[in-house]
């Protein structure tokens, strides 16, 4: 999936079907994301990255710093939803 109104660039490298291989080319595709054909209620952006780091694993408990790296493009990007799930639960319900 590819949000919208961000540029990518997608790299292809062909090459032959059976050997000898590696005189292949590479190529690079400059694309645009597109809104999706059909109405979604999902979510067109996201973060790019989350990681959590648990400062304190012999707790018996989950502390810790979530660092969030922001979507490509917040333009139209109100808030961000964190959701805590554990053994197929998910909080908030």
């Amino acid at each position: 999936e590819f949000e919208p109104g961000i540029p990518y660039t997608l790299i292809v490298y062909v090459d032959a079907l059976e050997a000898p291989w590696g005189g292949g080319e590479m190529v690079k595709l400059p694309f645009t994301g597109v809104m999706p054909d059909t109405p979604t209620n999902l979510p067109l952006v996201r973060a790019r990255a989350m990681y959590f780091l648990d400062t304190n694993p012999l707790a018996a408990k989950v502390y810790g710093t979530l660092t969030i790296t922001s979507a490509a493009s917040e333009q139209n990007l109100t808030h961000y939803h964190l959701y805590y799930g554990s053994f197929g639960r998910i909080w908030p319900e």
